[in-house]
């Protein structure tokens, strides 16, 4: 092969290699976008997730506290009905 032949196969070479780059480099930048995009979902999911655990927990300690309170009246009740007086 003689030097005219080796320089034309090496630049087809090296378009080949500039255009496989660019096709990663695009591949790369979809599959970048496509992580950040999940990764807001799970983050939007795990804030929802929080709100949600957070407002049952809110209102088993509403229900808590009521049932705490009407036990309380009712022991007051109960003391009074029996209080001599």
């Amino acid at each position: 092969i003689n030097v005219l032949e080796q320089a034309t196969r090496l630049r087809s070479d090296l378009a080949l290699s500039h255009q496989e780059n660019r096709e990663l480099q695009e591949r790369l930048m979809v599959s970048e976008a496509t992580v950040h995009a999940q990764a807001e979902q799970l983050k939007d999911y795990r804030d929802l997730e929080l709100k949600e655990l957070m407002e049952r927990v809110a209102s088993l300690e509403a229900q808590l506290k009521s049932t705490r309170l009407e036990g309380k009246g009712q022991a007051e009740e109960g003391k009074c009905a029996t209080w001599p007086g």
